[in-house]
């Protein structure tokens, strides 16, 4: 039977093929920019000393004119060169993804999951995936920028020195945009290597009952290259290791490991080093790209390197390296589609997929509830709306005992105290069948404890499936709940009060002459500033909450997105949104919390250690900050605290429609968690 390892050579170098008809696009843009530049240099140092004598201010004003021209077109060269390539590396992931599955498929005969990721989840491995410590806006913003200050320098030199017109153009175009389309082809053959590595990835996340592990394949990169030579043949976890691209112009793959114990290794040992210990090699498993080909026959040979250049080769006058490194045929994706690789016969793969039921769209968020929608209701009646539901969540739930402190008094209980506002616990009360759809989908139990609490300084909080609210942050995101944000603190009743005060000490001073009547006046008075003291720090209470208001509802709605400066990111996920949407984000948040507790929990922690997908969670966490991808691209601050709460604020923010500001293995873990798997 073909192995992986063949099957992914051969994809690879017809990969190499379809990365020469990418640069040419690419290059034809530059070209363009090429033409450009020089006709424009042409007609705007027409009038200037070609001997570069006149060098004032008329000269600099005019240089400057230039640049800014030349500026103009670069930048819009760059931008089409940009979204050129992301439009077809967005189609390479697609085919990647694809090939990978058909290829597991293929080697090992057991059915692979080919169903392939979302149009947004495409765009997001090819824009959110760093490549060589970089995305690839930036790499062009790069290149862009270099491209200018080569240009604007050699333009200055050559005025200053005094060369000609014809030879300023010439430096322009063959040293400044000459090393610009150097880069550019750099750019485009380490991004394909990236993203078409990145997306198998994806396709052996989503195969994991038969892909157990990854191999990186430097056969194509390892006699040119000590870093991947060195990390050549090596075994990884999915979805950790050093995945390739690992330098620019990189040509290594990723493998599928479908058997650990060919390997003699141990599935423990893997996840918990994150590198496989490797006690044995299959046979014929260390060939050199030299014996691999050597061990194709004529035919394939001929399919790979071309019949003039194979015979050649087998006539010892052909290097095998220089055809990796200069072949420059072209084939477009469709043939590399077509050329996905069965056995030792060249041909479209055509295996019996069973494909998995789709996972179907779910946005619990109901879009009738508003702030100016909810009805206001008192909190009592409320929370005793709210008890039955939660007494028989609790009734249902299997573990009856607490693992969290202090939640041993509030299983099966509802408790909202008057530090709630009405308006609050409406708002809590219609986001709540959100909540349980969540927690139905996800096939975890519902929640069983609603009260105040959380902190001063956190919103909520959440453990057993008890959610704890903060009621002074939670009363400002329900600020617009019942028009309240457009009512003033009445102060009618205490200024009454104070008057009333008034009349009842100048009576009382009245009754100085009558001991009795005195005092009983005196009574009177000592009773009326009581309930003004109490209405005082009522209308105290309210400014200060209005004043936290004005603070949660004025403060703007955060526009961060991934590559933007990190000092600009929010500190929490409630800052992506406005009004009652951050009680939602929050209580989202929360539900997740509960997700990652209580997902195919088999018992308590004490007894069966810590659930299943927390584990997954850490090991995935522990990846990412020493990637340095969590530092880079976690949507808020406060998701960098721990693996839990990076997962709760990306959860909430993938429930709220934010998929682009979510890790896509979160993402990948999320709807596989949603499938039950």
């Amino acid at each position: 039977m073909t192995t992986l390892r063949d099957l992914q050579i051969r994809h690879a170098i017809y990969r190499l093929r379809y990365a020469n008809g990418v640069d040419e696009e690419i290059q034809k843009l530059l070209d363009r920019l090429e033409r450009k530049v020089a006709q424009q240099i042409g007609q705007r140092l027409a009038d200037i000393d070609e001997r570069g004598n006149d060098l004032g201010p008329a000269t600099t004003r005019r240089l400057n004119q230039l640049f800014e021209e030349i500026s103009a077109i670069n930048a819009d060269v760059y931008g089409v060169a940009h979204d050129r390539l992301k439009a077809n590396l967005i189609d390479l992931a697609e085919e990647e993804m694809e090939f990978a599955a058909k290829a597991v498929s293929n080697a090992t005969g057991i059915r692979a999951q080919a169903a392939l990721a979302s149009p947004t989840r495409l765009a997001s491995i090819v824009t959110d995936r760093p490549i060589q410590g970089k995305l690839l806006a930036s790499f062009f913003k790069g290149a862009e920028a270099g491209t200018m200050n080569r240009i604007e320098e050699a333009i200055r030199d050559g005025m200053a020195t005094g060369k000609g017109l014809e030879k300023i153009v010439r430096e322009v175009r063959k040293e400044a945009i000459g090393m610009s389309k150097r880069s550019a082809s750099a750019i485009v053959r380490t991004s394909i290597t990236s993203i078409s590595n990145h997306a198998q990835m994806e396709a052996f996340k989503r195969n994991q009952r038969v892909i157990k592990a990854w191999m990186f394949n430097a056969i194509l990169d390892s006699k040119t290259t000590p870093i991947c030579a060195a990390l050549d043949k090596r075994i990884f976890p999915i979805g950790q290791g050093p995945t390739p691209a690992r330098h620019i112009n990189c040509r290594s793959t990723i493998t599928a490991v479908t058997d650990l114990d060919a390997y003699g290794i141990d599935p423990d040992q893997l996840e918990r080093d994150g590198e496989a210990k490797i006690t044995k090699r299959p046979q014929d498993d260390d060939p050199t790209f030299e014996k691999w080909m050597a061990d194709r026959g004529e035919a394939v040979q001929n399919q790979i390197l071309g019949k003039t250049r194979a015979q050649l080769w087998r006539d010892g006058k052909y290097s095998l390296r220089d055809f990796i490194r200069n072949n420059r045929e072209v084939i477009p994706l469709s043939e590399l589609r077509r050329l996905q690789p069965v056995g030792d016969v060249i041909s479209e793969i055509e295996i019996d997929e069973v494909l998995p039921a789709a996972l179907a769209p779910f946005n619990p968020r109901n879009p009738n509830v508003t702030a100016e929608t909810i009805e206001v209701q008192s909190r009592l009646a409320l929370q005793k709306a709210l008890r039955p539901a939660i007494e028989a969540a609790h009734k249902t739930n299997r573990f009856k005992v607490n693992e969290f402190r202090g939640n041993h008094n509030k299983l099966g209980k509802v408790n909202f105290s008057a530090n709630f506002d009405d308006e609050t616990v409406s708002m809590i009360a219609a986001i709540m069948p959100e909540i349980d759809a969540i927690t139905d989908r996800f096939n975890v139990p519902r929640l069983r404890g609603l009260h105040g609490g959380a902190g001063a300084n956190a919103s909520a909080s959440m453990g057993d499936g008890v959610l704890a609210i903060n009621p002074t942050i939670f009363n400002g995101y329900a600020a617009k709940v019942g028009r309240r944000a457009d009512a003033a603190i009445d102060t009618a009743k205490i200024e009454a009060l104070r008057a009333e005060h008034g009349v009842a000490v100048k009576a009382m001073n009245d009754a100085l002459g009558d001991y009795e009547e005195f005092q009983r006046r005196r009574a009177v008075v000592t009773e009326i500033a009581k309930r003004f003291e109490k209405e005082r720090r009522a209308i105290n209470k309210q400014a200060k909450q209005a004043s936290i208001n004005r603070a949660i509802t004025n403060r703007p709605v955060s526009t961060w997105k991934v590559g933007d400066d990190v000092k600009d990111r929010p500190s929490g996920s409630q800052h992506y949104f406005s009004d009652i949407d951050k009680a939602r984000v929050v209580m989202y948040h929360e539900t997740a919390h509960t997700i990652h507790q209580e997902y195919k929990r088999t018992g308590y922690r004490r007894d069966v250690g810590l659930p299943p997908i927390e584990i997954e969670l850490q090991a995935l966490y522990n990846a990412k900050v020493r990637s340095g991808d969590l530092k880079k691209n976690a949507p808020t601050s406060y998701a960098m605290t721990n693996s839990k709460e990076w997962f709760a604020e990306s959860f909430a923010l993938y429930m709220m429609g934010r998929e682009d500001l979510v890790d896509v293995d979160l993402i990948e873990l999320i709807e596989r968690i949603a499938r039950g798997q």
